[in-house]
C-alpha cells in the first residue's frame, strides 16, 4: 500500500508534509508509512478516501482497477489545467541596493544605573521569606538555589 500511496502523491504532486495537513495527521506518521516503517490503520484509509472523493478505493487497498474513479480522470484533467491558468504570477526578486560604509560610531552608550530604591514595598507580606528558587535550562536541566541556607 506505501507503493501506491507514493503513486498517489506523485501524481497529485503533493508533498508528504501537504499530504499530513490535508490529512489533519501527524507527518512523522506519512513518513512511517512511506518507508515500510507501519501499516496504515483504517482511520488513516477513511481520511483519505473522505478528502480525496476521485480515489478508487479498490485501487487504494487492493491495487485493483485504475487509481481514480471511473469518470473522474477526465475531470481531474480539466481542474488541473484550470488550477494552472489561474494560478497566481510569480513576480521577480526584488532588488536590494546595499551601501557600504567605512565610517562606524565611536559613541560609547553607557548602560544605565541601577537605581537604589526600596524593594521591601513590593512585598506584600513582610513575614513571607523566600524559600527555593528554581532555574530551567533550555538544555532540559535545571538548578536549585536555596537563599535562607
Amino acid at each position: 500500500m506505501k507503493d501506491r500511496i507514493s503513486r498517489f502523491l506523485k501524481e497529485e504532486g503533493i508533498s508528504p508534509a501537504k499530504f499530513a495537513d490535508i490529512l489533519n495527521v501527524q507527518r512523522s506518521s506519512i513518513s512511517h508509512y512511506l518507508s515500510g516503517r507501519n501499516n496504515p490503520s483504517l482511520d488513516f484509509i477513511q481520511k483519505i478516501l473522505s478528502k480525496f472523493k476521485y480515489i478508487n478505493p479498490e485501487w487504494l487497498l487492493l491495487g485493483k482497477g485504475d487509481m481514480y474513479r471511473q469518470g473522474f480522470s477526465d475531470i481531474l484533467r480539466t481542474h488541473a489545467t484550470e488550477i494552472s491558468l489561474d494560478a497566481p504570477q510569480i513576480s521577480p526578486p526584488l532588488e536590494f541596493n546595499f551601501q557600504h560604509s567605512d565610517t562606524v560610531s565611536t559613541e560609547i552608550i553607557e548602560p544605565e544605573k541601577a537605581k537604589n530604591e526600596d524593594k521591601s514595598d513590593y512585598v506584600s507580606d513582610k513575614q513571607k521569606n523566600i524559600e527555593k528558587i528554581v532555574v530551567f535550562y533550555s538544555d532540559q536541566t535545571f538548578k536549585e538555589y536555596f537563599p535562607g541556607k
